[in-house]
């Protein structure tokens, strides 16, 4: 019985880690998104102003 809940805690404890692993991975991917999006809407904006200015 002991060694059952043992397993069962050792088994989630990895999932626990691979989603872990799995949302830093995806965090770090939205966040260079975010900055190339960023980058991408300023230098619109600048070619913008000095296109109409």
């Amino acid at each position: 019985m002991a060694q059952t809940s043992i397993i069962k805690l050792k088994t989630s404890d990895l999932l626990d880690r691979k989603i872990l692993c799995y949302l830093r991975e995806r965090s770090e991917f939205v966040s260079s998104l975010l900055v190339i999006h960023a980058w991408s809407i300023i230098v619109l904006a600048m070619m913008s102003f000095f296109l109409f200015s």
